[in-house]
């Protein structure tokens, strides 16, 4: 059976309720729950389903057994904790899958609403079933839950006193696109459309990310480390009075450096004289593709994205480094294709800080030399899109797996990847 029928899950009430699986082409089945008994045969292709009649409420657990009546004599059990109440499906990005420890009056003694996690997938067909499970939420479980449907659960458990289910497969940083049906997509060409990948080659999440990074790392530089003449640019006494401008966040090209290969960055910042000596936080947000980052000379922290996006730079700075006064920090971003820098841009302000409250920015102006590549080893034929954004990848996951779900609730898509381009974005409620 599906991923979805499965112990803690909420069904919902009022309506019929489907309950499908599969077996041996032509073998019978039986679905026993709440006093009801419902039987069937599996089709050629080895598909069942059968649909419960409407449920009433009830807080009070319950089993549901499926029997392969012609081959066993023991039921295969489909989840216990079983209730009846209200059921919603929340798909989304970062803003639908932001956990509730990280929003403000969660509360200490959370509600038991079950929740079932989907995993992070995609698909370029639609799928039958996707991974995941039911997790009921308790203090010490709750931090990970999306806050939108915790609270979502919460308002409608306190106003109509039913028990609530939340199926959450939100994808953080995800775009519109990979939740748009493709043929909503290609009925409108202002739109992003079907990326130029065969189908073969975006099965799942695994397949996809295989298949994108072996591209690019036949189409890219690889990075080779610093060359000996330039690790002197990383001393705080080294003159950069001749390096460009450049504005972090940011990415190269849009500022005139439309170059794969390794850009040194500079910032010169002044500390105050009571961090002297203490050891320091410097958040340098998503940067792309590869770093190394110093402060005074020293090395503090390397990254390397190995073509993941969103990889965000947080170093220790010891003591030791932190001076009173004027302190430099030096940022080796090697861009193996396509843009780079600090960049993807992100809102919160690049900083080196020593606690939550007290930090020195460092967005703004920054010095910065490169060392041009003019030529790519082998031309890359276009960008491919992120795993986060390929068009109807995520909804082709969904629509067959979730959509035959009853249910009553939400459905949250608000578009943040989708900036400077607001008809794309969207954010609609549902009620069968």
């Amino acid at each position: 059976m599906p991923a979805f029928f499965s112990d803690n899950m909420v069904l919902q009430q009022g309506v019929p309720v489907p309950v499908r699986g599969w077996a041996a082409p032509d073998e019978k089945v039986a679905v026993e729950f709440a006093g009801q008994r419902k039987e069937t045969a599996a089709d050629g292709a080895g598909k069942w389903q059968v649909r419960l009649d409407p449920l009433t409420v009830t807080a009070s657990p319950s089993e549901m057994q499926c029997r392969r009546t012609e081959r066993s004599r023991d039921p295969e059990r489909a989840g216990r904790r079983r209730l009846a109440g209200l059921g919603a499906v929340q798909h989304g990005d970062a803003c639908a899958e932001r956990g509730e420890r990280r929003s403000r009056n969660g509360g200490s003694r959370p509600s038991r609403h079950p929740v079932l996690h989907v995993e992070h997938d995609l698909a370029s067909s639609p799928k039958d079933d996707c991974a995941g499970k039911w997790v009921t939420c308790e203090p010490k479980s709750v931090g990970p839950f999306s806050a939108v449907a915790y609270f979502f659960a919460r308002e409608l458990h306190r106003k109509y006193k039913l028990p609530m289910g939340i199926i959450n497969s939100s994808v953080g940083a995800s775009s519109c696109q990979a939740w748009t049906p493709a043929e909503v997509l290609t009925a409108d060409k202002t739109l992003p459309q079907l990326a130029d990948v065969a189908l073969e080659n975006y099965t799942s999440w695994k397949t996809y990310l295989a298949y994108r990074n072996g591209v690019y790392d036949h189409s890219s530089y690889a990075d080779t480390g610093i060359s000996p003449e330039c690790q002197v640019w990383a001393k705080p006494d080294f003159g950069d009075a001749d390096w460009k401008d450049f504005k972090a966040p940011g990415n190269i090209e849009a500022q005139g450096m439309a170059i794969d290969g390794a850009v040194w960055f500079r910032k010169t910042v002044e500390v105050p004289a009571e961090w002297a000596g203490q050891a320091l936080t410097l958040s340098l947000g998503p940067i792309s593709d590869n770093d190394v980052t110093f402060m005074n000379g020293a090395r503090v922290g390397a990254t390397e994205n190995n073509w993941r996006e969103w990889v965000f730079r947080n170093y220790s700075v010891p003591g030791k480094l932190v001076k009173s006064g004027r302190n430099v920090i030096a940022v080796r971003i090697f861009n193996r294709i396509g843009n780079g820098g600090f960049y993807p841009v992100y809102p919160a302000p690049l900083r080196l800080a020593k606690d939550a409250e007290h930090a020195v920015i460092l967005s703004g102006m920054w010095e910065m030399q490169g060392r041009t590549r003019r030529k790519a080893p082998r031309r890359c034929r276009g960008p491919l899109p992120s795993v986060y954004s390929v068009p109807a990848a995520f909804v082709q996951r969904d629509d067959r797996a979730l959509c035959q779900v009853s249910a009553a609730g939400l459905h949250l898509v608000s578009g943040r990847g989708q900036r400077g381009c607001a008809r794309n974005s969207t954010t609609r409620s549902f009620r069968p």
